[in-house]
């Protein structure tokens, strides 16, 4: 990705040319990669750039009470349930920056095809949702909102967790996760984990509160939308209870 020089500094991305990305990128250009291969993250940067200029100039403009009252500041376009579906993929895919393996991506599949009417939102599942579940063959997974994943040590279970928690706070209003851990530290990593990759995605102008016990995301949907991670470090036995009957 190109490094973080002012808004105002860079040219226009429709403007772009080979010397230019090579200029910004401070690199020369990789022989046998073509253009398109420095266009695409140098134009995803751009827009991203754009986005959080537009969301800070909007949030410090100053509003008459009248105003405010009666014409509101309007807030980011809201996304359809199918966009916010797809958005969500491309986070787990690209957005974090994380290469995940095949035991974090068959975990991602099926804890999507649960939590896909949350992201889709209640609204636009019911009338998309059954059209969802059927083109992605998701009849047998969706037959239960509770998942349960047994896995050996040091596979990716917190990471994938903490992929899933960081996507859900973006795309879901007023989404409160509760995340339960085996001990302070595993607690501790989990929301250090968010945290980073809120702020890889590009969020961290948006994050109201990070303590050991909280993390907060400030919504777009509205001045109340709030997205909030809970974490609660637990004790690591487990005790099993036997009915005999």
């Amino acid at each position: 990705m190109p490094p973080r020089f002012d808004v105002w500094d860079t040219p226009d991305a429709a403007q772009v040319d080979e010397e230019s990305v090579s200029r910004h990128l401070d690199a020369p250009l990789y022989e046998g990669k073509g253009y398109a291969y420095y266009e695409s993250p140098y134009s995803q940067w751009w827009d991203k750039a754009l986005e959080k200029w537009n969301r800070k100039k909007s949030a410090c403009k100053v509003y008459s009470r009248a105003d405010y009252v009666m014409r509101p500041p309007p807030m980011e376009e809201k996304k359809s349930g199918d966009e916010k579906l797809q958005h969500f993929e491309e986070l787990l895919e690209n957005g974090f920056g994380v290469e995940r393996h095949m035991f974090q991506r068959e975990f991602h599949k099926r804890a999507l095809a649960i939590l896909a009417h949350l992201i889709v939102g209640q609204e636009d599942w019911s009338y998309i949702g059954p059209s969802i579940i059927k083109e992605r063959g998701w009849e047998d997974l969706v037959t239960s909102l509770v998942l349960l994943v047994m896995a050996f040590r040091r596979v990716g279970k917190t990471m994938s967790c903490a992929l899933l928690s960081a996507g859900l706070m973006i795309e879901v209003p007023d989404v409160v996760i509760a995340s339960f851990s085996t001990g302070i530290r595993i607690s501790n990593m989990f929301g250090a984990a968010v945290y980073k990759l809120l702020c890889i995605a590009g969020y961290s102008d948006r994050i109201v509160k990070y303590t050991e016990e909280a993390l907060i995301l400030a919504g777009d949907t509205s001045f109340l939308d709030e997205r909030v991670l809970l974490m609660y470090p637990s004790d690591s036995d487990i005790y099993i209870l036997f009915e005999i009957q």
